[in-house]
């Protein structure tokens, strides 16, 4: 998750197999994301991001499912206004419940699949971090 923040805080030098099976969904979803973003100067801001909490690992035949709730608080920004400071495109906070399917591939556990669950505007549904 903290790579994903950074990520999205600096699209440019965001590399999706740093952490996604290339191929994948999750590899393919992050390079149109991160595209999107540099093609349009958005980003994240340096605010605090939220946090996500692991609830639930199942091991499984060929990956590890990890259920995780994330309180998102990330504000995304867009090219300046006629202030010169970056425009608010979005600073609404959410919690989002998913399904991350990890899978080995030479000693390095890389996202090959998410799914999501849930997704509430403006409540914090997350479990407390611990």
């Amino acid at each position: 998750d903290d790579w994903y923040v950074e990520c999205l805080r600096n699209p440019p030098e965001c590399d999706p197999s740093v952490v996604a099976v290339e191929g994948s969904d999750v590899f393919v979803n992050l390079g149109i994301i991160v595209d999107e973003l540099k093609g349009a100067e958005f980003f994240v801001g340096s605010e605090d991001p939220g946090y996500t909490v692991i609830e639930g690992i199942d091991v499984l035949d060929d990956h590890v499912e990890v259920a995780v709730c994330a309180w998102g608080t990330m504000v995304l920004y867009g090219p300046p206004g006629p202030d010169g400071k970056p425009t608010v495109q979005n600073d609404t906070p959410s919690t989002v419940r998913e399904t991350w399917q990890f899978v080995d591939q030479a000693g390095s556990w890389l996202i090959r699949r998410t799914d999501l669950i849930s997704e509430t505007e403006g409540v914090n549904e997350c479990p407390p971090e611990s």
